[in-house]
């Protein structure tokens, strides 16, 4: 039979019988409110005490041998035990619901953490109480029941609803969502952001407005129309990819992401290194690409692109990474814009400072690189890649896979916004991979 109406689909879903069709009408209307996903938890309860009297009611009928005499008194004792069963699930489940319940998350790290709506300071292994969650300064971290692990930075307002929902007023936090937390919903103003398992950041301002950025794994944003007759489009972004929208402006390109040295994920609103602003010239059409700024980033074995898992910059074989080129601000690139015959990027610089790329060898440098950029004659090696590279010209070939090399370029610069032009000539023979950038202030490259 088919279940249309609420009840009918929570109790299809106790039983286990729900179709698929009705499964997404339940998903539906679980996200239409949070009350509704707190009265699914109480028809859960409710049927788990049922099915646990039952089954001391059962037990109790097969090991008690009746006797004509007792028979009367045995059926007034099974109701007591029963009645009792049932008074005592009802009291677990008020205790549930006032302790247990309240709580849908544990504390894992709390740094120089404020709170306004709680004087005491919190301790790692800490239960954090469901509800708001006004956070003025400091680092805050949570493992919610569900697997996901949250990282708040303050200021941030919020609301935890439960282990799968929370509600982000203003404000930035990262999310490891792990494998038993895919679902996991973020409410904003402007719109839904629902993890498909995956490592995600995400930002929302007071004025309505939400930027979101995908490290590994999927997120589904689903922004908000400016009435209901309005139905904004629903959009995938992949890793390395990133958005802003709001109500009013929609969806837009989020150019710029400032990630942590750790690379785990966003610091801070603005960069407050050397370099202050990242662009490219593919517009808004163009929605998802963002570039990662880390700062103080550069070392041996830094990732090396936002959309690649695996590639880093590593010492060539048999020598030691570059003294000059560590802790340089390094700006993650997009590798997929290999292939852009007209790409060009703006990087804004703060201070007199050193802007390295880093391009692969095995192709001549493009014209812009030559003409405004020094060889410095030392190599990079980036790698691992996918086997199938193992075969190209150039490649070195370590027991993780296919490694390139990569020649670092040097320029010396005042502040100001500079231009960078495409990885390659038109008339290069085969693809090379993206170049690599790295800015250092010029007192500390010497």
């Amino acid at each position: 039979m088919k279940k249309d109406d609420p009840e009918s689909l929570i109790a299809g879903w106790l039983d286990g019988d729900l179709t698929a069709e009705e499964q997404t009408r339940l998903d539906e209307w679980l996200r239409e409110n949070p009350e509704n996903l707190d009265h699914l938890v109480e028809a859960s309860i409710r049927d788990q005490q049922l099915r646990e009297a039952v089954h001391v009611f059962e037990n109790h009928k097969s090991t008690v041998k009746k006797s004509q005499s007792n028979r009367l008194a045995d059926r007034r004792f099974i109701s007591l035990i029963a009645f009792a069963c049932v008074m005592v699930l009802g009291i677990s489940a008020a205790l549930w619901f006032s302790n247990g319940a309240s709580s849908f998350a544990e504390v894992t790290a709390a740094e120089n953490v404020r709170l306004t709506n709680r004087g005491d300071s919190l301790q790692a292994g800490a239960r954090f109480p469901k509800g708001s969650i006004s956070l003025m300064s400091g680092r805050l971290e949570l493992q919610l029941d569900s697997g996901v692990h949250l990282e708040m930075t303050g200021p941030l307002e919020a609301e935890l609803i439960d282990s799968m929902h929370l509600r982000l007023k203003s404000g930035r936090l990262n999310a490891d969502v792990g494998e038993r937390g895919k679902g996991f919903t973020v409410y904003t103003d402007a719109g839904d952001v629902i993890d498909l398992g995956t490592r995600f950041g995400i930002e929302a301002d007071s004025d309505g407005e939400c930027r979101v950025a995908v490290f590994t794994g999927q997120v589904e944003v689903r922004p908000r129309g400016q009435d209901e007759k309005t139905t904004p489009k629903t959009i995938l972004l992949s890793e390395g990819q990133a958005a802003r929208f709001s109500v009013l402006a929609g969806l837009r390109r989020w150019d710029q992401v400032a990630l942590a040295a750790k690379a785990a994920g966003i610091s801070s609103h603005d960069p407050k290194g050397v370099v202050t602003r990242v662009r490219d010239n593919l517009g808004d059409s163009e929605l998802n690409p963002f570039y990662g700024i880390v700062e103080n980033g550069m070392r041996d074995g830094a990732l090396a692109y936002t959309d690649k898992p695996n590639p880093r910059w590593h010492a060539v074989e048999g020598e030691t990474f570059p003294e000059w080129l560590e802790g340089a601000d390094q700006i993650r690139t997009y590798h997929q814009f290999r292939s852009r015959l007209y790409f060009k990027l703006n990087l804004e610089i703060a201070e007199p400072a050193v802007i390295y790329v880093f391009q692969d060898s095995r192709a001549e440098a493009p014209a812009w690189l030559q003409e405004t950029f020094t060889n410095t004659g030392t190599q990079l090696r980036v790698g691992p890649w996918n086997p199938a590279v193992a075969d190209e010209s150039g490649v070195i070939i370590k027991d993780d896979g296919p490694y390139l090399t990569a020649i670092v370029w040097k320029r010396e610069v005042v502040p100001g916004v500079f231009e960078l032009g495409p990885p390659r000539e038109p008339d290069t023979e085969h693809l090379v991979t993206m170049y690599g950038l790295a800015v250092k202030p010029l007192g500390e490259s010497d």
